[in-house]
């Protein structure tokens, strides 16, 4: 190719006639009739509109494309794929040894998704995209100076594009775009927004119906997912199904954007999945953060993205209700883990850490819009438990990275969602520090010394330079700096006017708390962001000890909030807190405080 004018490529002749000959193949092929039964002008008219349209036009784009299946066992001996190592992008020998660290550790982390593979041969066998995005997210953790994150990651780029138009879809190929949204960071969103839309194409859904076929009788799934004893191609579609859904609402809590993927059928009955199979950790672990982000998705009905917007205290009964929710989700799903061979007791640390990710988002509602100034703008005084509960969890996941082994090893293996999460608390802690330290007396040296833990644990951790652990670490320790700088200035600076007095927070919980709460187990979700002065609803630091209590002022506190009745955290509907008072509903809202 030639360099033009402006500094780009300009495509020789021949490419751009075999391109345009490609594109040609695309409108003839678009033309053809699908190969499916055409539709009789006797049949019920009741159909989808789209069905309406094919049956008029026979155009191939307007019918769902069914399932390619290419694994290392269906997949054509001779047939070679054009891949990262055939092209001489990677050497086969560094591909082998980025496959294997990924078996070995990252992917224990994301539930066994690529478990079946054993080496590198069978997975290039069955995807070029799937060996990429696992190349990818390797040459990401891996310390070894090197390019190979730059080379792989741009060849994944090219392989999504290329996919977006791809006639058929490969289960495989879906799978590699479900290891990329999990992982990373600079391409999540719009991944796993693509993703969903073909595996909503091919209906990947509907395999729920082949394992639970009770859950949907006027719904058949295809022929080829019906299998008997037990349904595995179902079992593989559900599991990438349900990795979709728990990716798009923890990408969603992150930005504060709508999800994709709503409430329906499948994930309503995730736990009758559940029960259809044969004991699984990988699907128990599944199905338990299926559980945790209906709750957040409800959260975010409630509530909306505006976080500047004031919670009414009419909307206390709902946090509770929420926090109720969160509480028998925990206590319920912890009794399921079990011991990993692979990752130890990570199962379990990790659904305690996910419900401090929850409820530290949930109870940190109460401070949107918040000001610093305590005595024009307190704290309504029914929303000051629920204040507390967001300090405590915030604290929990701090203390639970720096203190838990198993937490410790994850760390470099973490997925994008965990790492922004705890970088969410550090920040949440400092803005606690320097924005809101009048509304609660806080301690501030233990706070900048639990933020300072996070630090070295980032400088200690071995991974690629482009890696978000680099950037989190250099991060936190600029605003660490900003931070004992303001409050040396502020100690030493003169005071005009006296200011109302701080809340005392008193440390005498000890009884309060389960027992698992008195140790390292437990952590908050919200969007994590790295500047000081960024906007988003947090809570108030206090001073207090996690294996004690807090007691604000006369009143004795639950901060855990055990108060789960029977109904339990999936009993009697979300309807009850969600359509009342939905985001829709906010302007009509009056907002009373104390």
């Amino acid at each position: 190719m030639a360099r033009n004018s402006e500094g780009g490529y300009d495509e020789s002749p021949n490419r751009t006639q075999h391109r345009a000959e490609h594109e040609n193949e695309d409108i003839e092929a678009e033309l053809l009739v699908a190969p499916s039964r055409r539709s009789s002008i006797t049949e019920s008219p009741n159909r989808l509109p789209i069905d309406s349209l094919y049956e008029i036009t026979h155009l191939r784009s307007l019918r769902s494309q069914p399932l390619t299946l290419t694994t290392s066992s269906t997949a054509e001996p001779k047939h070679v794929r054009t891949d990262i190592i055939s092209r001489g992008i990677i050497q086969r020998s560094d591909a082998e040894r980025l496959v294997g660290a990924y078996l070995t550790h990252s992917d224990h982390y994301l539930y066994g998704i690529a478990s079946k593979y054993k080496d590198m041969e069978t997975i290039r066998r069955s995807s070029s995209l799937l060996l990429t995005a696992i190349c990818t997210v390797a040459a990401l953790q891996d310390p070894t100076p090197s390019d190979l994150y730059s080379v792989c990651h741009a060849e994944l780029r090219s392989l999504v594009s290329q996919f977006i138009f791809k006639p058929t879809v490969e289960l495989e190929d879906l799978r590699g775009l479900c290891i990329a949204c999990f992982w990373l960071s600079n391409m999540s969103w719009s991944v796993s927004g693509i993703a969903i839309r073909r595996a909503c194409e091919i209906e990947l859904q509907k395999s729920f119906y082949a394992i639970v076929p009770e859950a949907g009788r006027s719904s058949s799934p295809s022929p080829e997912l019906v299998n008997p004893n037990p349904p595995s191609l179902a079992i593989e579609c559900m599991r990438l199904w349900y990795l979709f859904y728990i990716c798009d609402q923890q990408l969603s809590i992150l930005y504060g954007r709508t999800p994709t993927l709503r409430d329906q059928e499948t994930i309503q009955n995730c736990e009758s999945y559940l029960a259809a199979l044969p004991a699984s950790t990988s699907d128990i672990r599944i199905i338990n953060q299926v559980s945790l982000l209906r709750i957040m998705s409800a959260v975010a009905d409630t509530f909306g993205s505006n976080v500047e917007r004031r919670v009414p205290v009419i909307f206390k009964t709902q946090l509770d209700n929420f926090i109720r929710q969160l509480d028998y989700w925990v206590t319920h799903w912890l009794s399921h883990c079990a011991r990993h061979p692979s990752i130890g007791d990570y199962t379990s640390r990790a659904a305690s850490l996910h419900f401090h990710f929850a409820k530290l988002h949930v109870c940190s509602h109460v401070f949107r819009g918040l000001s610093s100034n305590v005595e024009a703008d307190p704290i309504p005084r029914v929303f000051q438990d629920i204040a507390l509960m967001a300090i405590l969890s915030a604290n929990s996941i701090v203390d639970l990275i720096v203190q838990d082994l198993d937490l410790r090893n994850a760390f470099i293996n973490g997925i994008h969602y965990f790492h922004s999460m705890v970088a969410h608390a550090c920040l949440f802690l400092l803005k606690c520090n320097l924005k809101y330290k009048n509304h609660f007396q806080i301690d501030v040296e233990d706070v900048l010394a639990k933020v300072e833990q996070i630090i070295l644990l980032c400088k200690e951790v071995p991974c690629a330079d482009y890696h978000v652990i680099n950037w989190i670490g250099k991060g936190l320790q600029t605003l660490l700096s900003s931070c004992r700088a303001a409050f040396s200035s502020e100690a030493t600076g003169s005071r005009s006017g006296e200011q109302q007095a701080p809340m005392p927070i008193q440390d005498t919980l000890d009884k309060s708390l389960p027992p698992f709460a008195n140790h390292s187990q437990h952590g908050p979700s919200s969007s994590a962001t790295l500047e000081l002065d960024g906007r988003w609803g947090i809570s108030p630091q206090a001073i207090f000890d996690l294996g004690n209590g807090i007691q604000y002022g006369g009143d004795f506190l639950d901060p855990m909030g055990f108060r789960a009745d029977s109904s339990g955290y999936m009993g009697g509907g979300f309807g009850e807190f969600t359509g009342e008072y939905g985001a829709s509903q906010w302007n009509r809202l009056e907002l009373a405080w104390e």
